[in-house]
């Protein structure tokens, strides 16, 4: 999913498609899940049948598997709510993901999902890593994971991204990618609830492998070609030229199958690293997002310092000036006191000479 946030793994299982109950073998989550947007089990376990059902009419309605395809992506699409999306199948012998169906992606996005190998740098490896490695990613907050290409012309208001593999037993037969826009959230809950029909398309794909194959159960095409090692590609390497001694061919057969093994596990040490770096953004967005809330808490308790600091003031303020009045009173009536008491002193005085005389 990005998303990609930021993570957190369902335990692992040996889940398959083609199994009627169970889909999934991991699912790697980036950050600000928001399951209050996921519906509810039963509602979304009722949906999933009844898209089940609608994909089955549309594999029955066509003439040729292949056909059915592109109609079962779009009744995806609608039942999900996400606005793009592709479907890649698993080219065995390659050992690549190649596009066969899509709705809503640009030209670049296109060439993102065309053609996916290990170790590639033109195409995008997640849903080929998550496809070999049986986990399913659901990557929040897409649009700001500089390790999910743009694929779709608003690629900046992009919210989820999933990348489903698609099984049968222990055969792997391609990735569905789902994109949401802003405000559209894919939740696990809602990842879960589309396993009855990936089955469908799952059974899909192994009739169109079925119907390839000769009346032996092998390949119809792809005539044998001598060869003395794969090409960096994974396509069939050239003949060693005429007149290389046996010894020479035997000789460059083992240094080329160390190179394919080399290899190999470069891409697959790539795809880890880029994994960690996935999880490492992951893991600063929720540091960034903790130290942002802290700085707002901080800022909201100054203000509210300040605002109480003011009304401190104010009421310091309005305590003085009432001294200042009850002093003034007390002075008034002091002077007042005074003449009074010197108007009776005066009358005392006036009454005791009265009484002498």
């Amino acid at each position: 999913m990005g998303r990609a946030t930021p993570s957190m793994l369902i335990p692992d299982q040996a889940w398959a498609l083609l199994h009627p109950t169970a889909m999934l073998a991991a699912v790697r989550r980036a950050p600000s899940a928001r399951p209050e947007h996921e519906a509810p089990p039963h509602a979304t376990s009722v949906a999933g049948q009844a898209l089940a059902s609608r994909l089955r009419e549309l594999g029955a309605s066509t003439t040729s598997p292949e056909d059915a395809l592109d109609p079962m992506l779009h009744a995806i699409l609608e039942a999900t709510g996400a606005v793009a999306g592709a479907l890649c199948l698993y080219d065995l012998a390659q050992q690549a993901l190649r596009l066969a169906a899509e709705v809503g992606l640009t030209d670049a996005g296109c060439q993102q999902l065309r053609t996916i190998t290990r170790g590639n740098a033109d195409s995008w490896g997640m849903p080929l890593h998550g496809m070999l490695n049986r986990r399913c990613y659901l990557i929040e907050n897409a649009a700001q994971n500089c390790f999910v290409p743009p694929l779709i012309a608003e690629a900046d208001k992009v919210e989820t991204v999933a990348c489903l593999p698609l099984y049968n037993a222990e055969t792997p037969l391609g990735s569905l990618i789902l994109i949401t826009r802003s405000p559209r959230v894919l939740g696990e809950r809602e990842i879960h609830g589309v396993e009855a029909p990936l089955h469908e398309i799952a059974r899909l794909i192994e009739t169109m492998r079925q119907r390839a194959r000769g009346p032996e159960g092998k390949p119809a095409a792809a005539p044998r070609v001598p060869r003395i090692g794969l090409a960096s590609e994974g396509s069939v390497a050239t003949p060693p030229p005429p007149g290389v001694p046996a010894a020479d061919t035997a000789r460059l057969a083992a240094e080329l199958a160390r190179a394919e093994r080399e290899r190999d596990q470069l891409a697959a040490e790539l795809e880890r690293l880029r994994t960690q770096v996935i999880e490492a953004e992951a893991a600063a967005a929720r540091e960034r997002a903790a130290r942002a809330d802290v700085e707002r808490r901080f800022t909201d308790s100054a203000a509210t310092g300040r605002h109480e600091l003011l009304r401190a003031h104010e009421a310091l303020d309005t305590a003085e000036r009432t001294r200042a009045a009850a002093i003034a009173e007390t002075g008034r009536l002091r002077a007042d006191l005074d003449s009074s008491c010197d108007a009776l002193a005066g009358a005392f005085g006036r009454v005791d000479r009265r009484t002498t005389a």
